[in-house]
Protein backbone atom coordinates (compact mmCIF):
# COMPACT_ATOMS: atom_id res chain seq x y z
CA UNK A 1 0.00 0.00 0.00
CA UNK A 2 1.52 3.42 -0.65
CA UNK A 3 1.52 5.97 1.71
CA UNK A 4 -0.69 8.53 1.32
CA UNK A 5 2.08 11.45 1.36
CA UNK A 6 3.92 9.73 -2.05
CA UNK A 7 0.65 9.58 -3.84
CA UNK A 8 0.17 13.29 -3.08
CA UNK A 9 3.58 13.90 -4.25
CA UNK A 10 3.27 11.18 -7.56
CA UNK A 11 -0.43 13.05 -8.46
CA UNK A 12 -2.34 9.71 -7.04
CA UNK A 13 -2.10 6.01 -8.14
CA UNK A 14 -5.37 5.81 -10.84
CA UNK A 15 -4.81 5.13 -14.23
CA UNK A 16 -5.51 8.42 -15.29
CA UNK A 17 -3.11 10.54 -13.50
CA UNK A 18 -5.43 11.83 -11.06
CA UNK A 19 -5.46 12.07 -7.53
CA UNK A 20 -6.38 9.05 -5.53
CA UNK A 21 -9.29 9.01 -2.76
CA UNK A 22 -6.66 8.88 -0.37
CA UNK A 23 -4.38 11.81 -1.47
CA UNK A 24 -7.77 13.89 -1.60
CA UNK A 25 -8.44 12.92 1.97
CA UNK A 26 -4.91 13.83 2.44
CA UNK A 27 -5.46 17.55 0.97
CA UNK A 28 -8.81 17.43 3.12
CA UNK A 29 -7.55 17.50 6.50
CA UNK A 30 -4.52 19.82 5.23
CA UNK A 31 -7.28 22.23 4.10
CA UNK A 32 -9.45 21.36 7.42
CA UNK A 33 -6.29 22.66 9.30
CA UNK A 34 -5.62 25.73 7.71
CA UNK A 35 -9.43 26.78 7.77
CA UNK A 36 -8.90 26.41 11.89
CA UNK A 37 -5.89 28.58 11.50
CA UNK A 38 -7.74 31.23 9.58
CA UNK A 39 -10.86 31.23 11.89
CA UNK A 40 -8.38 30.85 15.20
CA UNK A 41 -6.65 34.63 13.68
CA UNK A 42 -10.06 35.78 12.63
CA UNK A 43 -11.12 35.50 16.28
CA UNK A 44 -7.80 36.90 17.70
CA UNK A 45 -7.75 39.77 15.09
CA UNK A 46 -10.49 41.68 16.46
CA UNK A 47 -9.35 41.51 20.09
CA UNK A 48 -5.57 42.83 19.05
CA UNK A 49 -7.36 46.13 16.71
CA UNK A 50 -9.82 46.99 19.75
CA UNK A 51 -6.46 47.00 22.30
CA UNK A 52 -4.39 48.98 20.05
CA UNK A 53 -7.42 51.30 19.65
CA UNK A 54 -8.06 51.64 23.28
CA UNK A 55 -4.19 52.32 23.45
CA UNK A 56 -3.98 55.10 20.39
CA UNK A 57 -7.01 56.54 21.94
CA UNK A 58 -4.89 56.85 25.32
CA UNK A 59 -2.36 59.24 23.70
CA UNK A 60 -4.51 61.21 22.62
CA UNK A 61 -4.98 64.64 23.97
CA UNK A 62 -9.49 63.88 24.85
CA UNK A 63 -10.18 60.45 25.00
CA UNK A 64 -12.98 58.86 22.28
CA UNK A 65 -16.27 58.79 24.37
CA UNK A 66 -17.56 56.91 21.05
CA UNK A 67 -15.20 54.44 20.85
CA UNK A 68 -16.35 51.21 21.94
CA UNK A 69 -20.13 51.87 20.14
CA UNK A 70 -17.46 52.58 16.93
CA UNK A 71 -15.61 49.28 17.50
CA UNK A 72 -18.90 47.30 18.15
CA UNK A 73 -20.67 48.69 14.54
CA UNK A 74 -17.54 48.33 12.61
CA UNK A 75 -17.26 44.27 13.79
CA UNK A 76 -20.98 43.87 13.00
CA UNK A 77 -19.84 45.44 9.31
CA UNK A 78 -16.93 43.75 8.60
CA UNK A 79 -19.04 40.21 9.96
CA UNK A 80 -22.19 40.88 7.85
CA UNK A 81 -19.52 41.73 4.97
CA UNK A 82 -17.34 38.38 4.83
CA UNK A 83 -21.01 36.51 5.49
CA UNK A 84 -22.41 38.55 2.46
CA UNK A 85 -19.73 37.44 0.40
CA UNK A 86 -19.90 33.94 1.31
CA UNK A 87 -23.78 33.64 0.12
CA UNK A 88 -22.58 35.57 -3.53
CA UNK A 89 -20.44 32.56 -3.37
CA UNK A 90 -22.66 29.95 -3.27
CA UNK A 91 -25.35 32.25 -5.51
CA UNK A 92 -22.59 32.23 -8.29
CA UNK A 93 -21.63 28.64 -7.98
CA UNK A 94 -25.67 27.49 -7.94
CA UNK A 95 -26.05 29.26 -11.65
CA UNK A 96 -23.48 26.28 -12.66
CA UNK A 97 -25.51 23.21 -11.15
CA UNK A 98 -27.33 21.44 -13.95
CA UNK A 99 -29.82 20.34 -11.23
CA UNK A 100 -30.21 21.65 -7.29
CA UNK A 101 -29.77 25.09 -8.23
CA UNK A 102 -33.14 26.27 -6.46
CA UNK A 103 -32.03 24.78 -2.98
CA UNK A 104 -28.54 26.38 -3.20
CA UNK A 105 -30.09 29.61 -4.19
CA UNK A 106 -32.16 29.75 -1.80
CA UNK A 107 -29.79 29.06 0.58
CA UNK A 108 -27.74 31.64 -0.60
CA UNK A 109 -30.57 34.19 -0.50
CA UNK A 110 -31.45 33.36 3.49
CA UNK A 111 -28.35 33.92 4.57
CA UNK A 112 -27.44 37.07 2.01
CA UNK A 113 -30.97 39.28 2.76
CA UNK A 114 -30.04 39.19 6.39
CA UNK A 115 -26.55 39.68 6.13
CA UNK A 116 -27.63 43.00 4.31
CA UNK A 117 -29.90 43.99 6.56
CA UNK A 118 -27.57 44.02 9.46
CA UNK A 119 -24.88 45.85 7.09
CA UNK A 120 -26.91 48.61 6.40
CA UNK A 121 -28.04 49.17 9.97
CA UNK A 122 -24.35 49.54 10.97
CA UNK A 123 -23.46 51.38 8.29
CA UNK A 124 -25.91 53.82 9.01
CA UNK A 125 -25.32 53.38 13.22
CA UNK A 126 -21.64 54.67 12.12
CA UNK A 127 -22.79 57.78 9.91
CA UNK A 128 -24.61 58.64 12.86
CA UNK A 129 -21.48 58.96 15.45
CA UNK A 130 -18.70 61.29 15.12
CA UNK A 131 -16.82 58.94 13.06
CA UNK A 132 -15.87 62.03 11.00
CA UNK A 133 -13.92 63.28 13.62
CA UNK A 134 -12.61 60.20 14.93
CA UNK A 135 -11.82 57.83 11.57
CA UNK A 136 -9.52 55.44 13.55
CA UNK A 137 -11.97 52.96 14.45
CA UNK A 138 -13.34 52.77 11.46
CA UNK A 139 -10.12 52.61 8.83
CA UNK A 140 -8.71 50.02 11.36
CA UNK A 141 -11.45 47.45 10.58
CA UNK A 142 -11.92 48.46 7.32
CA UNK A 143 -8.19 47.38 6.89
CA UNK A 144 -9.06 44.29 8.27
CA UNK A 145 -11.56 43.49 5.59
CA UNK A 146 -9.61 44.37 2.90
CA UNK A 147 -7.02 41.68 4.49
CA UNK A 148 -9.58 39.02 4.17
CA UNK A 149 -11.04 39.68 0.67
CA UNK A 150 -7.86 39.53 -0.35
CA UNK A 151 -6.60 36.45 1.48
CA UNK A 152 -9.95 34.75 -0.21
CA UNK A 153 -9.87 36.03 -3.32
CA UNK A 154 -5.86 34.47 -4.03
CA UNK A 155 -7.51 31.83 -2.46
CA UNK A 156 -10.01 31.81 -5.30
CA UNK A 157 -7.83 32.21 -7.90
CA UNK A 158 -5.31 29.50 -7.02
CA UNK A 159 -8.30 27.05 -6.91
CA UNK A 160 -8.81 27.87 -10.17
CA UNK A 161 -5.89 27.57 -11.22
CA UNK A 162 -5.17 24.61 -9.77
CA UNK A 163 -8.54 23.30 -11.73
CA UNK A 164 -7.30 24.26 -15.02
CA UNK A 165 -4.01 22.69 -14.80
CA UNK A 166 -5.87 19.20 -13.60
CA UNK A 167 -7.01 16.97 -16.71
CA UNK A 168 -10.33 16.83 -15.38
CA UNK A 169 -10.60 19.27 -12.98
CA UNK A 170 -13.86 21.39 -14.13
CA UNK A 171 -15.50 21.10 -10.88
CA UNK A 172 -12.79 22.87 -8.55
CA UNK A 173 -12.39 25.23 -11.76
CA UNK A 174 -15.90 26.74 -11.11
CA UNK A 175 -15.46 26.65 -7.07
CA UNK A 176 -12.40 28.53 -7.86
CA UNK A 177 -14.12 30.97 -10.36
CA UNK A 178 -17.15 31.75 -7.98
CA UNK A 179 -14.85 32.10 -4.79
CA UNK A 180 -12.53 34.85 -6.84
CA UNK A 181 -15.35 36.48 -8.09
CA UNK A 182 -17.44 38.23 -5.33
CA UNK A 183 -13.83 39.00 -2.90
CA UNK A 184 -12.46 39.98 -6.14
CA UNK A 185 -14.92 42.80 -6.59
CA UNK A 186 -15.02 43.63 -2.87
CA UNK A 187 -11.38 43.54 -2.85
CA UNK A 188 -11.30 45.81 -5.35
CA UNK A 189 -13.57 48.25 -4.40
CA UNK A 190 -12.16 48.53 -0.77
CA UNK A 191 -8.92 49.27 -2.04
CA UNK A 192 -10.32 51.68 -4.49
CA UNK A 193 -12.43 53.52 -1.22
CA UNK A 194 -8.80 53.36 0.86
CA UNK A 195 -6.82 54.76 -1.91
CA UNK A 196 -9.40 57.40 -2.27
CA UNK A 197 -9.61 58.36 0.95
CA UNK A 198 -5.84 58.73 1.41
CA UNK A 199 -5.63 61.18 -1.43
CA UNK A 200 -8.34 63.13 -0.08
CA UNK A 201 -6.51 62.93 3.65
CA UNK A 202 -3.26 63.98 1.29
CA UNK A 203 -4.80 67.08 -0.22
CA UNK A 204 -6.27 68.41 3.29
CA UNK A 205 -3.04 67.97 4.78
CA UNK A 206 -1.34 69.96 2.05
CA UNK A 207 -3.99 72.94 2.55
CA UNK A 208 -2.97 73.27 5.97
CA UNK A 209 -0.60 75.60 7.23
CA UNK A 210 3.00 74.85 8.32
CA UNK A 211 3.53 74.35 12.09
CA UNK A 212 5.60 76.85 13.18
CA UNK A 213 9.49 76.20 14.72
CA UNK A 214 9.16 74.83 17.91
CA UNK A 215 11.57 76.96 20.41
CA UNK A 216 12.02 79.60 19.00
CA UNK A 217 12.90 82.90 20.87
CA UNK A 218 10.83 85.97 20.59
CA UNK A 219 12.61 89.05 21.84
CA UNK A 220 10.49 90.85 24.18
CA UNK A 221 8.56 94.34 23.00
CA UNK A 222 10.36 97.27 23.61
CA UNK A 223 8.87 100.11 26.15
CA UNK A 224 6.80 102.39 25.09
CA UNK A 225 8.63 105.64 24.38
CA UNK A 226 7.85 107.90 27.90
CA UNK A 227 5.21 110.44 27.29
CA UNK A 228 6.52 113.62 27.30
CA UNK A 229 3.84 116.58 28.99
CA UNK A 230 3.28 119.48 26.54
CA UNK A 231 4.81 122.68 28.13
CA UNK A 232 2.69 125.19 30.08
CA UNK A 233 1.15 128.22 28.59
CA UNK A 234 0.26 131.25 29.97
CA UNK A 235 -1.96 134.16 28.87
CA UNK A 236 -0.10 137.57 28.64
CA UNK A 237 -1.01 139.87 31.42
CA UNK A 238 -2.83 143.08 30.11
Amino acid sequence: MNDPFDLLAMGGDDDDGGLSSMAVARMSIMASSYFGTAITVSALVPIVLYVVARWRDAREPSADPQLGLKFALGLVRVVTLQLGLIALCLLCYALTLKRGTGDLARIAFGLLIPTTIFFVIALWGANKSNHDQRPMVGRMLDGWSLVQCAIASMLGTILMFQGLMQKQGTELTKIGVCMALPYSIAFAVLLGARLRQAAIDTAMTAMLPPYPPAFVSVPPPAPPAPVVPPPETYAPRE
